[in-house]
């Protein structure tokens, strides 16, 4: 598959009347679409790079950029995002993508850089910081955030 991966998009059905003819605008029903299903087989790098790499890439030209794992209990929601701790190559998406921005950052010399990481788990509706273990409600105040800076 080339290009990004598992673009989810709302289509959301909104403008229906009511029985009093009144409009109502809000989203009511969703329905989602991707663009591509990974194998069971497909390595941690594999996965980095088809799903992770492309959102890399934007961040580096400046758009923000969030990978969203979502899954029921047990489908590999962790293991995809922060990887194994056996193996190396077992590594996920958060290590790879520190990886690789540091060493972008080394070899680029056009701009200066300042990374800033969350890491959250949003479980029953209740979010929490996983970075430093903070929860949610805090993030407003961002004392959860861990920032690197390259010079």
């Amino acid at each position: 598959m080339a290009g990004s991966c598992f673009n989810l998009l709302p289509v959301a059905q909104t403008g229906a009347k009511d029985e009093d003819g009144v409009v109502n605008n809000s989203k009511t029903h969703y329905k989602f679409r991707f663009d591509g299903i990974l194998p069971m087989k497909i390595s941690q790098d594999e996965v980095f790079n088809q799903v992770a790499k492309p959102v890399i890439e934007d961040v580096l030209q400046g758009i923000n950029g969030t990978i969203f794992a979502y899954g029921q209990t047990g489908s590999g929601k962790t293991f995809t995002i922060t990887g194994g701790s056996e193996r190396y190559e077992d590594r996920g998406l958060i290590p790879r993508t520190i990886s690789y921005l540091f060493e972008e950052f080394k070899s680029r010399r056009d701009a200066t850089y300042r990374m800033f990481i969350s890491y959250l788990e949003i479980y029953n509706n209740d979010g929490c910081g996983l970075c430093f273990g903070l929860p949610f409600s805090r993030a407003s105040a961002g004392l959860w955030r861990a920032e690197f800076r390259v010079k």
